[in-house]
């Protein structure tokens, strides 16, 4: 098997297995979908355990202050990242 046709077929059994938890029957919530819509605009998606429960309201309102985010959505995102950290 060339070297090419091997990366090829690497690269097709991690996509696969990536995408496996979406097609097993995974349910964003709607605060990751918030959270994964709006803050990968502008910068790579931090682990949700890289702040505590008391610093991610103060990062979410900081940061969806200015992209002008409703308060209803950064609950929601603050809801996801304190209940996945």
């Amino acid at each position: 098997m060339n070297r090419a046709l091997k990366y090829g077929v690497a690269l097709a059994v991690v996509l696969i297995g990536c995408g496996g938890a979406y097609r097993s029957g995974y349910q964003m919530t709607e605060g990751e979908r918030l959270f994964r819509a709006n803050c990968r605009s502008c910068h790579v998606l931090p682990r949700p355990a890289k702040y505590t429960d008391e610093e991610w309201p103060r990062l979410v309102k900081r940061y969806g202050e200015k992209i002008r985010l409703a308060d209803s959505s950064q609950a929601a995102i603050i809801e996801f990242l304190t209940a996945n950290n």
